[in-house]
């Protein structure tokens, strides 16, 4: 099946997009993010420093990797599904009251919960979907540019309602 030329280019530029900006925020807050690795105890702790160097770069490389080609998506999954599987594996052990090292939307947010497992994979499913598919062959017009900038704005959108969502409180049942 081949995709729309303008669809690919939305998720590879929003695959893009993310990552850089990840990347950027975790330059920005190192000595937050290299504590919020060390909290979810993958690693000897004295080894944050070097992870979260390593997780800018694979960022970075992912985030050029998929502006650059649609095989660059790969990167991008194994790097939401290496999230997701963090997450997950620390819920699982009952280490959930602590910062999600997610982006600067709902920064600093105390808990962990499966709604960020369930998006990390759902958007590496987008990424995976969209690497085994060709473009159809046909020209661009500026309309499509358009198109690709418009699906870039509402994604970005809408994945900082989502992530300002998941950070409230629970509502009480009482209530």
């Amino acid at each position: 099946m081949a995709l729309d030329p303008t669809l690919l280019l939305s998720v590879r530029f929003g695959a893009a997009l993310l990552f850089a900006t990840a990347a950027w925020h975790k330059v920005v807050g190192w000595p937050r993010i290299t504590g919020v690795i060390a909290a979810y105890r993958l690693a000897p702790e004295r080894a944050s420093t070097v992870i979260a160097a390593l997780l800018v770069g694979l960022e970075i490389g992912a985030a050029l990797a998929a502006a650059l080609s649609p095989v660059g998506l790969y990167g991008a999954a194994a790097l939401l599904l290496l999230y997701a599987g963090a997450i997950g594996l620390n819920m699982w052990r009952g280490n959930r009251f602590i910062d999600c090292g997610c982006l600067g939307f709902a920064r600093g947010r105390p808990q962990l919960k499966p709604a960020m497992v369930v998006r990390n994979m759902a958007l590496a499913g987008v990424a995976l979907v969209a690497a085994t598919q060709s473009a159809q062959a046909r020209p661009l017009v500026w309309i499509d540019y358009l198109s690709v900038a418009g699906c870039l704005l509402c994604g970005a959108l809408i994945y900082a309602a989502l992530e300002v969502a998941m950070a409230l409180p629970a509502k009480d049942a009482r209530s």
